[in-house]
């Protein structure tokens, strides 16, 4: 490279600016803009360069190809147009850190006539094989060296969120930050995170709605906007604003990342996990990749009581609700309007030909049936005392399970001290104080492997069988809870409450012709009730 100090000519310069993060903006890093600008500038009075143009850019030299930078593309054009002579840059890296890329863009620029100069580095050729070589390996360093940047920015960020520090950002809604009184090594203070009580009401107020009402996120953003709230950073909230609020387990107490796993943080808890995992079974129902599996409406509109949870028992095509309206003119002259609403059969609203399937029900007529039949559920309810019903539905089967452990962990131990006898058995046979030969003994202890082999195999399924009754238990535990407070709620319960109910306590309802209807009971309340699938 050369020294920037050549003969001064009345050139034209544009220099090239490039930070990557706020800091560099303002001035508090090791490249800042303000720094770079100032060194760049006097390179161009020593030369007797005009500045014509500065161009800034915030972009990452090493994620963001080349061109597809604007900054890039405007020079590009520029130096196309014969607009500047020289391009006076701060380090080569400013340039990109692409590697072969950023070489190739010197190059293309040097074709059109233009010198770059850099203020720390001199003047950028390609004029010998040398000067190649030095420019390559400089934006491969500067590639390996963004590379290694990463890496370690995030090492150091996973290991912050195990140990259960901010990480640092914009909290989320429901959450602000407070000073610890802690000073960083680079002389920061440190802050941790809080809840935001004020804030923290709406959040609970978004995950009961979705789980009590059925409100999607547009309705649940339009909630907040109207209630005069804002996201953190003046803006009014958007359907995405609210799904990132729906999907973070940080309102749970775990401020966990893609990549790490941070301790629980009881008093970041804003959420209940039974809520949480129920707007998040919602949530996946709702998604275009489980559409086949969705029990639940993808709106709460419409006066119908079945909405998403419904199909037709003899095609398996999906029921929807439809309405419509006539009009009646009475002898005095005077307009009455009629709504219908009906359940309608997808694929006979199609056009599917499909047999024995009925077309339409009056949605009043089955709405009336699933409406008794959800109330003399809850009615009930009282009747069948908890720990009687569970006891009843699980009490034998983990017994059996019980048993059957234990009669694996006895058959084991009884294994063992058999392989011990005959490996010291062998041990005899060496000294020939044995009354059997090795290859007997050998035969034996393969046979004896193998059975324990079989024994951990089934103590193993059995655990695990024993393991998810349990589990099953106490989401029927769970279950009992919910039957008795929705017992005292129903009759007084919106439609928009009454569907989820209902929704959640029948998984698939499928109708027949002559109005026949046929529920599926969500496993947690079956103990509970007397309905066959």
């Amino acid at each position: 490279m050369e020294n920037s100090k050549s003969t001064k000519t009345a050139l034209r310069a544009v220099l090239l600016l490039r930070v990557s993060t706020a800091k560099q903006v303002n001035g508090n890093d090791d490249c800042p803009l303000p720094v770079q600008q100032n060194r760049c500038t006097e390179v161009c009075k020593e030369n007797g360069w005009t500045i014509t143009d500065v161009v800034n850019e915030s972009k990452s030299g090493f994620k963001n190809d080349m061109y597809k930078r604007k900054a890039i593309l405007k020079i590009l054009a520029l130096a196309e147009a014969k607009e500047f002579d020289v391009l006076v840059i701060f380090k080569q890296d400013r340039l990109g850190r692409r590697g072969n890329q950023t070489t190739e863009f010197i190059a293309k620029l040097i074709s059109l006539g233009i010198r770059i100069f850099s203020a720390t580095e001199g003047e950028i050729k390609l004029d010998s094989i040398n000067s190649e070589v030095y420019v390559t390996l400089n934006g491969l360093w500067a590639k390996n060296e963004s590379e290694n940047i990463s890496i370690r920015v995030k090492e150091a960020m996973k290991f912050t969120v195990e140990n259960g520090s901010y990480r640092g950002g914009a909290p989320m809604f429901g959450y602000k930050t407070e000073e610890t009184g802690v000073i960083t090594k680079k002389g920061r203070v440190q802050h941790r995170l809080v809840v935001n009580e004020d804030e923290a009401y709406y959040v609970r107020r978004l995950f009961t709605m979705t789980v009590n009402e059925g409100k999607g996120t547009t309705q649940l953003a339009n909630y907040l906007n109207n209630k005069g709230l804002r996201t953190h950073k003046g803006a009014l909230f958007q359907a995405n604003n609210i799904m990132r609020i729906l999907r973070n387990p940080l309102y749970t107490g775990h401020n966990d990342t893609s990549t790490a796993k941070a301790l629980y943080q009881e008093e970041l808890r804003i959420i209940d996990d039974e809520t949480f995992l129920r707007t998040q079974d919602i949530l996946d129902q709702r998604s275009k990749k489980h559409a086949e599996e969705r029990a639940v409406s993808l709106t709460n509109l419409g006066s119908a009581l079945l909405s998403g949870n419904v199909f037709c028992a003899e095609c398996g095509a999906r029921i929807v609700e439809s309405c419509s309206t006539s009009k009646h003119q009475t002898k005095s002259g005077e307009v009455h309007k009629y709504t219908t609403h009906r359940y309608i059969c997808c694929n006979r609203a199609h056009g599917v030909k499909t047999e024995n399937c009925q077309s339409a029900y009056l949605s009043a007529e089955i709405d009336g049936k699933i409406n008794e039949m959800v109330k003399s559920i809850l009615a009930n309810i009282a009747g069948s005392p908890e720990e009687e019903a569970i006891n009843k539905s699980y009490g034998a089967r983990i017994k059996e399970l019980t048993c059957l452990v234990k009669s694996a962990q006895t058959e084991l131990k009884k294994l063992g001290e058999k392989k011990e006898k005959l490996t010291a058995e062998i041990a005899n046979v060496l000294i020939g104080e044995s009354s059997f030969t090795s290859e007997q003994l050998h035969t034996a202890l393969e046979a004896v492997e193998k059975s324990i082999s079989a024994a951990e195999e089934k103590l193993k399924d059995s655990k695990a069988r024993l393991d998810n009754l349990d589990s099953e238990r106490k989401a029927v535990e769970s279950g009992y809870t919910k039957l008795t407070t929705w017992a005292e709620e129903f009759d007084r319960a919106s439609v928009e409450r009454k569907k989820m109910i209902i929704a959640e306590m029948f998984p698939r309802v499928e109708l027949s012709r002559g109005y026949n209807v046929k529920v599926t009971v969500n496993r947690a309340f079956k103990p509970y009730m007397e309905i066959t699938d």
